[in-house]
């Protein structure tokens, strides 16, 4: 199963709704540091909505690569399918 469309909505709807982050603004290709203004600890705070919503441990090295939208789908998808197998 492929769950990327689900973890793109909720990432989508934490982003939009926890951040105030327009949804016209939430697009794949935005960075959250320079587009969205995250700092460390708003990241941290991401993180751990993500990995309560689906209940999942996304790993430290993983987050290492996350730049965009998309890098941070990717990530979650990759620990869901981890932890689920």
């Amino acid at each position: 199963m492929k769950i990327t469309n689900a973890v793109a909505k909720a990432i989508r709807k934490i982003v939009t709704e926890h951040f105030f982050i327009t949804p016209e603004y939430f697009q794949l290709n935005r960075t959250f540091k320079n587009d969205f203004g995250f700092n460390s600890l708003e990241m941290t705070e991401l993180v751990v909505m993500i990995e309560q919503q689906f209940d999942i441990n996304i790993p430290d090295q993983s987050l290492s690569t996350v730049q965009n939208v998309s890098d941070l789908i990717a990530v979650t998808e990759q620990s869901y399918y981890r932890t689920k197998a």
